[in-house]
């Protein structure tokens, strides 16, 4: 046998089996989506798609959706970049915190949110208001924001580390405040890291169920996005239905997923010169 033949054919081997293994994860995932089409006739997708109930259910998953991703992004890109320069135990703390959402149950999510809009004082806030968070649409928005926001700031936060610091530096020292370096070296650095957290946090929003369910129940015609319809159409014996809004569903949140991995992969700015020279 010749020297080294022994280490190729385990290593052909190896690779043999990598690729069996990512074979057999693809073909659950189509069994899983292609097994549901034979319930799902012509005749099916053409009556729920022309029912208002269903246009209803995805004007509502994508108005809650884009709201909950605006204000992700107006606190959780803010949040995530101060971050990336707290250290030591505060940091760490905070860090964990944010990430408590993500570990959770979305259920358990949801019922803490449903016991704060019912503790005594905020309660009486909202009735001085005259409007109560649960069982509403905007309760809708707030459940999807306290997942969405951690999982965005979670994205963002690393896209915020990658950045060359020595960058940022080099601006300062030119005479640039630390918010212009921030909008001008800074942030396009990281818009990459920015856009696939964007994409990451609309589309949690977009499926999210367990939080919504507890915090704003089931009810047809007020807080019934998609994910909640299906539930409904399931109960009520529609599974054919259901299983339309299921995979409008996934189309919804797969396309900006799909369209985002089209785009470029994370590399760093090649005009980050160029920005450091706006900067100053």
């Amino acid at each position: 046998m010749p020297p080294g033949s022994g280490s190729v054919e385990r290593a052909s081997a190896f690779w043999v089996a990598l690729r069996g293994l990512a074979l057999l994860s693809i073909a659950g995932v189509l069994w899983l989506f292609l097994s549901n089409t034979v319930l799902m006739g012509t005749g099916d997708v053409v009556r729920a798609v022309s029912s208002l109930a269903f246009w209803r259910s995805v004007y509502l998953s994508l108005t809650t959706s884009t709201v909950t991703t605006v204000v992700v992004i107006v606190f959780g890109v803010p949040a995530a970049f101060a971050l990336t320069r707290v250290g030591g135990r505060a940091g760490a703390l905070a860090d964990n915190l944010l990430a408590i959402p993500l570990v959770l149950p979305a259920s358990s999510v949801g019922l803490a949110l449903l016991v704060a809009f019912q503790w005594p004082p905020v309660l009486a806030l909202q009735d001085a208001v005259g409007f109560r968070v649960a069982y509403s649409q905007a309760g809708i928005v707030v459940a999807q924001l306290v997942l969405a926001m951690a999982v965005g700031v979670r994205a963002w936060r690393a896209a915020f580390e990658s950045v060359d610091r020595r960058q940022e530096q080099v601006a300062r020292t030119l005479g640039s405040s630390p918010a212009r370096a921030f909008f001008t070296v800074i942030l396009p650095q990281a818009r990459h890291g920015i856009a696939t957290g964007v994409v990451l946090a609309w589309t949690r929003a977009m499926a999210e169920f367990g939080a919504v369910l507890i915090l704003c129940s089931a009810i047809r015609g007020t807080t019934d996005i998609l994910p909640v319809a299906m539930l409904l159409d399931v109960n009520a014996g529609e599974t054919e239905r259901a299983l339309v809004l299921g995979f409008a569903l996934a189309v919804a949140c797969a396309a900006p997923v799909y369209l985002s991995s089209r785009g470029p992969r994370g590399e760093r700015d090649r005009t980050s010169g160029r920005a450091m020279v706006r900067a100053a």
